[in-house]
């Protein structure tokens, strides 16, 4: 488990293996090299992340590309490779009635 925080001068994200208080040394942050933070609980304990194959990082699950979202393929289709609306939306009609 990882803990996250946030720099109280930048508002940069942190993410450390131990909290702070177990460290010796000051712990600075990656941004702007201070040495305050506070816990970010909206990050430390969301369950809604999601790491399918539509984006290459951990993103919030039915985000315009995550394959949860209701309007996957279009949203693929017609923002990454440039086909047109309604040549998608035909398609997709056609698959619909005959799968073959």
């Amino acid at each position: 488990m990882t803990f996250k925080y946030r720099c109280s001068k930048c508002r940069g994200r942190n993410c450390f293996k131990h909290l702070l208080d177990w460290y010796l040394r000051k712990r600075r942050c990656r941004h702007c090299g201070h040495d305050r933070f506070y816990l970010d609980r909206a990050r430390q304990f969301r369950d809604d992340y999601c790491t399918c194959s539509g984006y290459h990082y951990t993103h919030r699950k039915g985000s315009t590309f995550c394959e949860h979202h209701p309007n996957y393929q279009v949203n693929v289709r017609v923002g990454r490779y440039g086909e047109k609306l309604e040549d998608v939306l035909e398609d997709i009609k056609l698959r619909a009635i005959c799968p073959f």
